[in-house]
């Protein structure tokens, strides 16, 4: 199922809602607690969650629980079946809530979600599909060898299946990337055997999943350029604000990155067969780039590593080969040339740079 044209998606979320005065709920389903308000005579919820066997009953759903003014929803996109892939959106939360309330007894609105709820935690995701076909660790073995950037930046690779992006501060700044399919296979057996899911396993083909966790209100106001004041489910998910960006941004050097990236793959990409034979290679290329594609220049520079200043042979024919490369390097320059990790690495960038 393709994506509709909505900004901001979540997978897992955390909210408090402001209980309405005409809330119901099926008191059976609850562990109800707490005590008689002696001067109303009503009785005062202190802390009442859904019993853990109905909480079994639907996936996706990690807490609801009902207090005296407030009712406390923790679910994710797994609410949603076979709907997973598009998320927490405009369009689904009505589907979510459904299932929500159908478990509870509950009669919470629409409207009461997103315009009286004030936010927790919201983790921002997004599916990037990807063009090359069966590869989706070396597009994360891209990411993990080639994020390079800011000073605070620590790269957690887990073997090709993910990257975790952190920034070493006192406030949780994390991005992950992970091969969503294999995810699935591994962790979510019961749900995928509950569904049906060779779907929802196919949804994920080829998938890249980025997902941004944002833990504070703070964090969501800068992430989606808000405002003051409480920061409640429609503030988020009406954002036009591509906060992935945002950060990946913040994260990572991505000029730098490629540079770095570029170099290895054509690094890798030279015929040589010892360390000798590269660093050769290195200095020939370099400093035809300082003169230009002129031959001569090197092999002057050359000359004096000999006390006759007679080259061998070998030396010469490297730095004739390397210097027709160089000619056909400029030749092919604004014609896109890109290979490899590279090529991946500008991939993901340009789509994180247009989700949606």
């Amino acid at each position: 199922m393709k994506h509709s044209k909505i900004t901001q998606r979540g997978d897992s979320i955390t909210l408090n809602i402001n209980r309405p005065s005409n809330f119901t709920f099926d008191r059976d389903r609850f562990k109800v607690s707490g005590h008689i308000d002696t001067n109303t005579g009503e009785f005062v919820h202190s802390h009442s969650p859904l019993k853990q066997q109905y909480l079994s009953d639907q996936y996706g759903v990690k807490t609801i629980s009902i207090q005296d003014e407030t009712i406390e929803l923790g679910f994710s996109a797994k609410i949603l079946g076979h709907n997973y892939k598009e998320g927490i959106t405009l369009d689904t939360i009505s589907t979510a809530l459904d299932k929500i309330n159908e478990l509870g007894g509950m009669n919470i609105s629409v409207d009461g979600i997103l315009r009286d709820s004030v936010m927790r935690t919201f983790d921002n995701t997004y599916n990037i599909d990807l063009d090359n076909k069966g590869c989706v660790d070396e597009y994360i073995n891209s990411l993990s060898f080639g994020c390079v950037g800011n000073v605070k930046l620590n790269a957690k690779g887990y073997t090709d299946e993910s990257i975790i992006l952190q920034l070493d501060t006192k406030v949780k700044n994390r991005m992950i990337f992970y091969n969503k399919e294999k995810e699935l296979l591994s962790n979510s057996k019961k749900f995928l055997e509950h569904h049906k899911g060779i779907q929802i396993v196919d949804d994920f083909k080829d998938v890249l999943r980025v997902e941004l966790n944002i833990t504070s209100q703070d964090k969501m106001r800068q992430n989606f350029k808000l405002g003051n004041g409480k920061v409640r489910l429609i503030d988020i998910l009406q954002s036009k604000n591509n906060a992935i960006s945002q950060n990946f941004a913040r994260f990572v050097d991505k000029k730098l990155s490629e540079k770095f990236l570029f170099n290895y793959d054509e690094m890798l990409d030279m015929e040589v067969a010892n360390a000798q034979q590269l660093e050769r290679r290195f200095f020939i290329e370099q400093n035809l780039k300082i003169y230009q594609g002129n031959a001569q220049r090197v092999i002057d520079i050359y000359k004096k590593f000999y006390k006759d200043g007679q080259i061998p042979s070998r030396v010469k024919k490297d730095i004739k080969l390397i210097e027709k490369e160089y000619q056909t390097k400029q030749l092919m320059k604004g014609k896109s040339r890109t290979i490899g990790r590279t090529q991946k690495f500008q991939e993901i960038v340009e789509k994180i740079n247009n989700l949606k």
